[in-house]
């Protein structure tokens, strides 16, 4: 009815009811851990198909929000490989046209 614990390192010798016991302790933190890990996963899920929930939109772009060039290719499949070049060089040159500055503008004067 005895156990040895510690073995290489430090023998101690245990009843069986003890070690019975940190069995079951083990076992409840592995499943507390695989709980909030599925309850990650849950939430993750549910973020990634949410569609209302986006970031807020920056006061410096006016209320415009910017289009994510990978998913505009992603919702596409199927086109072409110039027609994927030319919608980048739009999407650069709207880019380019949010974040012209006059010329001697000081930022954030």
């Amino acid at each position: 009815n005895t156990w040895l614990l510690f073995l290489p390192l430090f023998p101690v010798q245990v009843q069986t009811l003890i070690v019975v016991i940190i069995g079951m302790v083990v076992l409840l933190l592995d499943l507390l851990g695989l709980v909030q890990l599925g309850q990650l996963l849950i939430f993750h899920i549910y973020l990634s198909m949410s569609p209302t929930l986006s970031p807020p939109i920056p006061p410096s772009l006016g209320g415009q929000r910017l289009t994510c060039p990978r998913n505009e290719i992603m919702d596409k499949k199927g086109k072409s490989q110039e027609e994927i070049k030319a919608m980048r060089a739009q999407q650069a040159q709207q880019g380019a046209k949010l974040t012209q500055r006059p010329a001697g503008a000081v930022p954030g004067a």
